[in-house]
């Protein structure tokens, strides 16, 4: 192919260079890097795009308020199913 540079990187050094990367240029990074090894993923983001784009959304508290107060009944101000509840 032409215009094409072939190279060996090492895993260390571009585990090195993302680790330097800012939080926001590592998370984009790490975006791209599923999108272009993982159809899948592709998929979920263009359906996650589509519904909220059609106004199939909602949010973190309307997601959550029934689990959160279905799982306090106990008395407990924390809920049952926390992972990080201490007794």
């Amino acid at each position: 192919m032409a215009g094409v540079v072939s190279m060996r990187v090492e895993a260390e050094e571009i585990i090195s260079a993302v680790r330097r990367m800012k939080p926001q240029e590592r998370e984009a990074f790490l975006e791209d890097l599923l999108a272009a090894i993982s159809p899948k993923y592709l998929e979920i983001i263009r359906e996650a795009r589509r519904d909220y784009k059609s106004g199939r959304i909602k949010s973190h508290v309307e997601v959550f308020k029934r689990r959160i107060r279905s799982d306090t009944s106990n008395g407990s101000s924390m809920p049952r199913s926390a992972p990080f509840a201490f007794a």
